[in-house]
């Protein structure tokens, strides 16, 4: 990996965040009484490692974060993705901490093999812990609502998002910031907005024809809304990655393969997004007049519709939450 060493001890200083998304923005009106159930859940499972862990994590308010990216679901769909984010967010924190040290390396891409071994339906080499046999929970529940296609499709974005986990881990561990190249591809992977997008389908009760996921134009869809995504937290999370030593973060590749502040960094990143936003404005336009839409049945049609406006409410239900929430006051 052609990446270099970062020095991650200086704060990082974003400036103002003015960050534009022009869709539509709405919240699940069974936010309250899923946020409810879902402490429980967490709770029932034993995944609070710790008091303080708990105090952050209720702060955060990762139910409302998926009331605004899902704002349609409702019900036991709602409590699916809420469980899957809420878990993701205890799991990718406990893998954060732990990858911070050379020595807990190869334990760490131990552990997270065995996460291969779940969504693969096979026993795990190493005993369950409490956060396995969550996942081991979720992953059923999902699989309980999708075709066979659907799952080994979301078997390969669970792997991919492994895989990234891992690499983030190594350059953790050894403090080297990748390439703006190689972060795309790596934040793509490691952020797991590729499962996210599958759970459209899954909780929305469809599913899009293979050859509408094979679609380039499609592709570059999902690829532009996921770097909205990611880059509207990095913006917002980069002083607390830096702080953690965390280096896959836009504001922190641009500053130190840029040579430039992290304010400069920070309008940098601004108007990338807004570029990305354009791009998944022209690729949608472009998407409607192709033969792969247009050669759709109707219902086909209205799903795909549904999916790419699923994706719109996560690229701004995102930052409304990011905006809201007490986890980004400082910013």
């Amino acid at each position: 990996m052609s990446n270099s060493k970062m020095n991650c001890n200086t704060r990082v200083d974003v400036g103002h965040i003015n960050i534009s998304i022009p869709f539509q923005s709405k919240i699940s009106d069974d936010l309250d009484r899923a946020r409810h159930r879902h402490l429980n859940w967490i709770a029932d499972f034993g995944l609070w490692p710790d008091k303080s862990t708990q105090a952050v994590f209720e702060a955060a308010d990762f139910p409302s974060f998926v009331a605004h990216v899902y704002p349609w679901a409702t019900g036991s769909e709602l409590d699916l993705l809420t469980d899957f984010i809420g878990w993701a967010w205890l799991w990718d924190d406990l893998f954060d901490k732990s990858s911070l040290h050379n020595t807990a390396l190869q334990e760490l891409v131990s552990n997270i093999r065995a996460y291969d071994d779940i969504i693969e339906g096979k026993r795990t080499k190493i005993a369950d812990v409490p956060m396995m046999a969550a996942f081991r929970q979720l992953i059923n529940r999902i699989n309980s609502i999708a075709s066979e296609i659907w799952r080994e499709r979301h078997c390969t974005h669970w792997k991919a998002t492994f895989r990234g986990f891992e690499q983030e881990a190594e350059n953790n561990a050894r403090k080297l910031t990748p390439t703006m190249h190689e972060y795309l591809s790596l934040r793509r992977a490691a952020a797991g907005t590729d499962v996210c997008f599958d759970w459209i389908e899954a909780a929305g009760h469809f599913e899009l024809p293979a050859h509408i996921h094979a679609d380039p134009i499609f592709l570059n869809l999902r690829f532009d809304a996921q770097d909205v995504v990611n880059m509207t937290n990095d913006i917002f999370s980069a002083d607390n990655e830096s702080r953690d030593g965390n280096t896959d973060n836009l504001i922190l590749v641009l500053t130190h393969h840029q040579s430039c502040s992290s304010r400069r960094a920070s309008e940098l990143a601004h108007e990338i997004i807004a570029g990305k936003i354009e791009s998944f404005q022209r690729h949608e336009r472009e998407f409607y007049t192709t033969n792969s839409y247009t050669a759709l049945a109707p219902q086909d049609q209205v799903n795909t519709v549904s999916f790419i406006d699923s994706m719109k409410y996560w690229m701004r239900g995102s930052l409304e939450w990011h905006l809201r929430s007490p986890r980004y006051k400082s910013v």
